[in-house]
């Protein structure tokens, strides 16, 4: 198998490394855990280098992951690790930015 996949056997079929995982070697039978506090954009990762914070509740990224910026006026996110944040619904609102409910 490939960097960032594994193989039970290390043959065919090679699965790719979950979120949070990584591989940076050929023919392994499993990849790496990320760490505490950190995850990947994405399976499939091969390198260490790819493992980063989530961001937190509150905040978003394009890939999830550090650097996040805050949610904005009439938005909120009340989840780590996200890509965008949502609009509060009718009736509610977010007056400050990096909240995490409306």
């Amino acid at each position: 198998c490939k960097e960032g996949h594994f193989s039970e056997t290390r043959f065919e079929p090679c699965t790719p490394c979950p979120k949070g995982y990584f591989q940076n070697r050929t023919g392994q039978l499993d990849c790496v855990d990320c760490g505490v506090s950190l995850t990947t954009s994405s399976g499939g990762s091969i390198s260490s280098e790819q493992c980063r914070v989530s961001c937190r509740p509150g905040t978003y990224s394009d890939t999830g992951l550090h650097p996040c910026a805050p949610c904005s006026n009439g938005t909120y996110q009340p989840e780590e690790g996200m890509k965008g944040c949502l609009l509060c619904p009718n009736g509610t609102e977010a007056t400050t930015e990096g909240l995490t409910q409306c």
